[in-house]
C-alpha cells in the first residue's frame, strides 16, 4: 500500500533537479546569498545585545557586568543601532537583489531594476507618523 523509500527517491529527485534549474530558483538563491551577511551581522549584534548588554541577560547576570564595567548602560546603543540597521534593511536589499538578478537573467539593465524595486518598496512599506501626535520636548 505505502510507497517505499526507493520509489519516493525515484519520483522526488528528478522533480527537485528540474526545480533547481528554473529561473525562479536561481533568482531566490542569489538573493539569499546577497542578504546572508546582513542577517548574520544583525543576528550576532542582537545576540550580544540580549545576552551581554541587558541586565537580565545570561552573561550579564552571571558576571554582574553592570557593577564593574564602566558605562555599561550606554554600551547597548551601538549594538541596538547595528541590529536595527542590518535587520531592518534586509527587505530593501532583498527587493534590490531579486529585481537585479531577474533583470540580469533577461539581459536588461540590472542596476536600474534593482534601484526601482528598492525605491518602490520604501514608498509602499514606509510607515508615516502623524506629526501632530509626536511628543516634543
Amino acid at each position: 500500500m505505502g510507497i517505499s523509500q526507493q520509489q519516493l527517491i525515484q519520483r522526488l529527485v528528478p522533480r527537485l533537479v528540474r526545480f533547481r534549474q528554473t529561473n525562479f530558483y536561481r533568482i531566490i538563491q542569489r538573493t539569499l546569498m546577497l542578504i546572508f551577511p546582513f542577517i548574520l551581522i544583525g543576528t550576532f549584534s542582537q545576540i550580544i545585545q540580549l545576552t551581554v548588554l541587558t541586565k537580565s541577560g545570561f552573561i550579564a547576570s552571571i558576571f554582574h557586568l553592570s557593577k564593574w564595567v564602566p558605562y555599561y548602560r550606554y554600551l547597548h546603543y551601538p549594538f541596538d543601532s547595528l541590529t536595527t540597521l542590518t535587520l531592518n534593511g534586509v527587505a530593501v536589499v532583498a527587493a534590490f537583489g531579486a529585481a537585479k538578478y531577474h533583470a540580469k537573467l533577461h539581459q536588461r539593465d540590472d542596476q536600474l531594476a534593482g534601484l526601482t524595486a528598492a525605491i518602490a518598496l520604501l514608498i509602499i512599506a514606509y510607515q508615516y507618523t502623524n506629526q501632530n501626535q509626536v511628543i516634543r520636548c
